[in-house]
């Protein structure tokens, strides 16, 4: 008898061993912060790899007299970023392929932008307008749409376990709509539509950091590199200073004058 047991016991446990065997392990899904702030001193850069253009520009035609025209001038693309935070203030030098640079700031979340041909400054507040980068959500241009709901799975990466996210076009869906309250959740779900590109990007978030390591659209593939924490803080050009000076004043104003009369 004992034997019989001893038998049906063996047997029982391969069983639950074949079975365990055959039965994927589940993909544990990552819990928040699914995307981190960098540290308060941070020194990353940014590289750009484009892809073939699979609609090259066809070469110039012949002009009339059978003398070729010029061929047209290259185009100016961002090659890499140099960024370096500093507390709350985020300085990004931009590096072109035909070699000319620009900047950009972030302060207290708003987008102090240079027009990398035109060179003027401009000033971007994500609160106002949707389509502007969140840096008030996160240290990344366009990554604040990193969330569980566009999680794919857990992979490798350069040899580094990433968490890797997925995001595609799709119209707010009348869920969404309806879950609409107050102005500021509409701009969220009109930001997350105008910014979903026509193609899925994908990126890869490291898995023990939380910070990005790659990412990937229709056109290019964009890649982190996390250097030593800067000594001091970056040197704004008076061209900044004057601006953000200009919209402090701005808003004082604004305040001033929504404030009620004293009586």
């Amino acid at each position: 008898m004992n034997k019989l047991l001893l038998m049906s016991l063996l047997a029982q446990i391969g069983i639950i061993t074949l079975l365990s065997q055959a039965t994927p392990i589940a993909d544990p899904k990552p819990s928040p912060p699914f995307i981190k702030r960098a540290p308060a001193k941070a020194t990353w850069i940014m590289t750009v790899k484009y892809k073939p253009n699979p609609n090259p520009a066809p070469s110039p035609s012949p002009s009339k007299d059978s003398e070729r025209l010029p061929p047209p001038e290259p185009q100016k693309l961002l090659a890499r970023s140099l960024v370096t935070k500093y507390d709350s203030t985020i300085q990004d030098v931009r590096i072109y392929t035909d070699g000319s640079k620009s900047e950009n700031w972030v302060l207290g979340g708003m987008l102090l932008r240079q027009h990398p041909q035109k060179g003027y400054v401009g000033i971007t507040n994500p609160r106002i307008i949707s389509s502007a980068p969140r840096y008030d959500l996160v240290d990344f241009e366009n990554l604040a749409w990193i969330d569980l709901a566009h999680y794919v799975k857990t992979e490798d990466r350069d040899g580094v376990r990433c968490h890797l996210y997925l995001w595609t076009q799709r119209m707010p869906s009348a869920s969404d709509m309806l879950k609409i309250k107050d102005r500021y959740q509409l701009e969220a779900i009109t930001y997350a539509f105008e910014n979903k590109p026509e193609v899925p990007t994908k990126a890869w978030i490291m898995e023990e950091s939380r910070l990005p390591l790659a990412i990937e659209d229709e056109n290019a593939v964009y890649t982190f590199k996390f250097e030593a924490p800067p000594e001091k803080a970056p040197s704004m050009p008076q061209g900044f200073i004057d601006l953000w000076n200009e919209y402090q004043n701005e808003q004082k104003s604004i305040r001033a004058r929504a404030m009620p009369i004293q009586r």
